[in-house]
């Protein structure tokens, strides 16, 4: 005789099984389909907002733009496509010249440890077990602290003459 609890389990109940509408087919293709609805690139939906500039691009300058790649000579149109809106644009005159200057920037996070100083220590309790009085932090106190801040740095700059890509800079990774 097999101990109680070992024999296999018959006539459960109620059954058990996968028919969730979330793992039926129609479930997962809601799923599917609600998932790919947000996943268009930023770079499709600005070119879904300029058809025109796409539609006057080579095969290969349509394929070098839409993977984020400029070159010398490109016009600022194809420049926006490929890496968007700047953080600024700056104007420079060189030599009687009239540049423009587009400047992307990159953040990263700096994290800065923050310590408390005596004054966080406000409360005084009665400790039984050593019979005397002990500082403990304050209730709304965290110790240590830990700051976050988002720190800009330039990440890539173009720099245009007469509406042609005429330098590129960007930061290696």
């Amino acid at each position: 005789m097999p101990l109680r609890g070992t024999e296999p389990i018959k006539n459960l109940p109620m059954k058990f099984s996968r028919q969730c509408p979330v793992f039926s087919g129609v479930g997962l293709l809601l799923l599917l389909f609600f998932f790919a609805a947000g996943c268009a690139t930023m770079r499709q939906q600005r070119a879904k907002k300029m058809p025109e500039v796409i539609e006057d691009l080579s095969s290969e300058d349509r394929g070098r733009i839409m993977a984020g790649e400029i070159a010398i000579g490109d016009s600022p149109e194809m420049v926006y496509l490929a890496w968007g809106r700047p953080g600024r644009k700056i104007s420079i005159i060189r030599d009687d010249e009239e540049l423009e200057s587009w400047v992307y920037f990159g953040y990263r996070r700096e994290y800065i440890d923050t310590y408390p100083s005596w004054h966080s220590f406000d409360r005084w309790y009665y400790d039984l077990e050593s019979d005397h009085y002990v500082l403990f932090p304050s209730p709304s106190f965290r110790y240590p602290h830990t700051a976050t801040y988002r720190v800009p740095y330039v990440r890539r700059r173009v720099e245009f003459s007469e509406g042609a890509v005429i330098a590129v800079e960007q930061l290696q990774q």
